[in-house]
C-alpha cells in the first residue's frame, strides 16, 4: 500500500510539475557556435554544420604529421649531436691515447 501511494505522488508531480525550459538568447547561441570558416596558419578551415570539410581534416591531419615529424626529430637531435662529437674526439686522439670504452 505505501509503495502505491508513493508511485502515484511521483506520478502526479511529474505530471504537474511544470516543464523546465532554458531561456537563452539568440546572442548568446551565435558566441558559443563555430564558425562557418576559420582562416589559421595551415589554411582556410571551413566546417559545415559544425563538421569539418574533407579538406579541413586532409590539412589538419597532415599538419599533426608535420608536428610528430618535427618533435622526432628535435626529441633525438641531441643524442645524435654527442654521438657524433664522440666519434670526432676519438677519431683525432693520438694512436696512444685511444682507449677501448667510451673515453
Amino acid at each position: 500500500m505505501q509503495t502505491r501511494s508513493l508511485a502515484l505522488a511521483t506520478a502526479l508531480s511529474l505530471i504537474l510539475a511544470p516543464a523546465a525550459s532554458a531561456q537563452v538568447s539568440e546572442k548568446a547561441i551565435q558566441s558559443i557556435s563555430s564558425p562557418e570558416s576559420v582562416e589559421t596558419r595551415i589554411g582556410t578551415l571551413e566546417f559545415s554544420n559544425e563538421t569539418p570539410s574533407a579538406e579541413t581534416s586532409s590539412a589538419v591531419y597532415d599538419n599533426l604529421d608535420a608536428t610528430y615529424a618535427f618533435r622526432a626529430f628535435t626529441d633525438t637531435f641531441r643524442g645524435v649531436s654527442v654521438e657524433a662529437i664522440r666519434i670526432r674526439r676519438s677519431a683525432t686522439r693520438p694512436p696512444w691515447k685511444k682507449t677501448s670504452g667510451m673515453g
